[in-house]
């Protein structure tokens, strides 16, 4: 009898610990960062009378990093998104790329997104407009705290003497913007198209579809979620 007993009570102290493994990675698995994407604010901007620009407007993502869900959030916090990275691919409704890749032209080309709210570098030659493009590539990355949100940049409409241009808001978007001449990899034309979001992190992707329209007009620009 007393074997039976220590064989018992050893039994349930090896259930109680499989079963505290299993509940602490449970807990370290929901408390993993947790991005929710949707559609952000657009920013229009006035007409700048210092330069060529007319009127623009931007559109964005927003990238929320979900708290906790209430059973657990009183003790514990969501773990942070670290240097998250935003890539947009754009496709026709046809199903063809709109940007296709160098090397497989089925594929869509990435655009590296540029974060919003992050420092913007100033030109470091005030005559030439020349940036420094070492500086421009810190709009690659952002943080997210649990709970907050952040917003990346997907394109951009803009009149530049009396043209409107429309445009994937890249992360050297700062170097082009209010430039006549936009590099043409990235021209959306008129139309309809669909774009493919997508953020990552530690290894986590977290995609989202969106719609693109642009009508020829700084206004036409909108975005919506599908």
């Amino acid at each position: 009898m007393q074997f039976c007993a220590a064989w018992w009570d050893m039994l349930l102290e090896f259930i109680l610990l499989v079963a505290a493994v299993f509940i602490g990675l449970g807990v370290e698995r929901n408390r993993r960062p947790k991005l929710i994407l949707s559609k952000g604010p657009s920013t229009d901007a006035p007409r700048n009378k210092r330069d060529s620009r007319s009127r623009s407007r931007w559109l964005h993502v927003a990238v929320s990093n979900q708290r906790m869900p209430s059973c657990l959030g009183w003790a514990l916090a969501r773990d942070p998104a670290q240097r998250c990275k935003a890539i947009v691919r754009f496709w026709r409704n046809d199903g063809t790329p709109l940007f296709p890749d160098d090397d497989n032209p089925q594929v869509s080309k990435p655009m590296l997104a540029r974060w919003s709210g992050l420092e913007i570098p100033q030109p470091v030659d005030p005559l030439t407009k020349r940036f420094d493009f070492s500086a421009l590539s810190l709009g690659l990355r952002q943080d997210i705290g649990g709970g907050e949100d952040a917003v990346f940049n997907v394109a951009v409409a803009t009149e530049v003497n009396g043209k409107v241009i429309c445009y994937g808001w890249t992360y050297d978007g700062p170097y082009w913007y209010g430039v006549e001449k936009q590099p043409d990899e990235w021209i959306i034309p008129e139309g309809t198209h669909l774009v493919q979001a997508l953020v990552t992190t530690g290894g986590m992707e977290f995609p989202k579809q969106f719609q693109l329209t642009y009508e020829g007009s700084v206004e036409s620009l909108d975005l919506e979620e599908l």
